[in-house]
């Protein structure tokens, strides 16, 4: 069984801290629209097509986010 990770823009900007220390192979990945629209310039965008997982997009209901 699978674990799941959210992330958002910080730890997608800080991957190179995180890849070392997380199992890749066991763990389904996870962000939002709006996360990716935090992403905005040239350099980060390059950084964001390089990761080297699959990165899912999901969205919550409306009536789920407090």
């Amino acid at each position: 069984m699978n674990k799941f990770y959210v992330l958002d823009s910080g730890a997608i900007f800080q991957w190179h801290k995180l890849q070392g220390t997380l199992p890749i192979a066991e763990i389904d990945f996870y962000t939002t629209d709006h996360v990716l629209m935090e992403i905005r310039d040239s350099q980060s965008r390059e950084l964001l097509s390089n990761l080297p997982i699959s990165l899912h997009i999901r969205n919550p209901a409306h009536d789920s986010i407090q």
